[in-house]
């Protein structure tokens, strides 16, 4: 198998997911602004960046081990860094959505406006 089917291989699931994505985006916009789907348009405009980390208090930070567990435990909290966002239009309304498909057994749509 050759690089470029190496590459398509990787992309490929990612259009799948972003796909999936935009299709559950349209049903819920549709659903809540009774807007005809060929009507809506669903665009991703970016993902949500990690939230920044506050310095710790100075006792662990003066602590390296300490500190390193200090910015793992908030990292690791820091649950909707990555998510996608999209916007969709349609029939003179236009929402926000975060999606999360980074597992398929708990993949999720929500408005964010």
């Amino acid at each position: 198998m050759g690089i470029a089917s190496r590459v398509v291989l990787l992309v490929a699931p990612l259009a799948v997911l972003s796909g999936c994505a935009a299709g559950e985006v349209r049903g819920r916009f549709a659903a809540i602004e009774s807007c005809p789907t060929d009507r809506i348009t669903v665009t991703q405009i970016g993902t949500v960046p990690p939230r920044p980390i506050p310095p710790p208090p100075s006792a662990i930070a003066s602590d390296a081990a300490r500190a390193a567990v200090y910015y793992q435990t908030r990292r690791e909290a820091d649950t909707s860094a990555g998510h996608r966002v999209f916007i969709a239009e349609g029939c003179g309304a236009r929402h926000r959505y975060v999606c999360d498909y980074s597992d398929a057994d708990s993949s999720w749509c929500e408005p964010a406006d």
